[in-house]
């Protein structure tokens, strides 16, 4: 598995970080995951276990979509969701 440095996180002393992504504010000492299961720290840097891993497909009828007088020969579109996005 290959890590990626996550953003949105605070070195704390001890080798433990605070990660800010959400609400929770969790603390995670080194070795540990936090509340969410998909960040974890390494020697005091916060890591994304999910980064760049679809966790959810589905295809939609294209009515549903805002665009849809833009295509009018598409009956689906395909749309894909990660789990606690990393935007760069």
């Amino acid at each position: 598995m290959s890590l990626h440095e996550a953003f949105l996180y605070e070195k704390k002393k001890e080798g433990k970080v605070k990660c800010c992504l959400c609400a929770r504010r969790c603390l995670i000492s080194n070795g540990s995951v936090g509340f969410c299961l998909v960040r974890k720290n390494e020697g005091g840097t916060l890591y994304t276990l999910n980064y760049g891993k679809a966790v959810s497909v589905g295809v939609d009828p294209i009515g549903k979509m805002a665009w849809k007088g833009l295509f009018k020969c598409v009956n689906d579109a395909c749309a894909f969701w990660a789990l606690l996005y990393d935007a760069h």
